[in-house]
């Protein structure tokens, strides 16, 4: 394991934990709390991730670069359509979401639709 590789991965998700975890317990900040240590998590997570592949299989290839062009640009016009059925619902239903819920919605649309449709890209391939 090559931890020079995702050194900077490690320290950082580190230090995002430790002040989640400072302002969760000592300054009674849960929200913000919460939301610097999950992130900090995620991190680690991925730097050991990183530090556990070989070398060969960090280089990005001119077809993973395609796939991942491709996946980016289907993900965004995912998130336009969404916005634009969120804005629609938000005009006929004023109380039915906050700003904060619709928010979360389209981040966890454009992340996940990024994943699953460059997952498929990956099996499928590129033509």
């Amino acid at each position: 394991m090559e931890l020079k590789r995702s050194k900077g991965h490690l320290i950082v998700g580190i230090v995002l934990i430790l002040l989640g975890g400072i302002a969760f317990a000592i300054l009674d900040l849960e929200t913000l709390g919460v939301g610097l240590a999950a992130p900090g998590l995620v991190l680690l997570i991925a730097g050991l991730y990183r530090a556990t592949k070989p070398e060969t299989e960090l280089r990005v290839d001119e077809r993973m670069r395609r796939i991942n062009e491709r996946a980016g640009l289907l993900a965004f016009w995912q998130m336009i359509g969404a916005i634009g059925i969120l804005f629609w619902v938000s005009i006929y239903f004023p109380d039915m979401f906050r700003t904060t819920d619709i928010l979360t919605i389209l981040a966890l649309i454009g992340i996940y639709s990024y994943f699953i449709i460059r997952f498929y890209y990956n099996r499928k391939g590129i033509k």
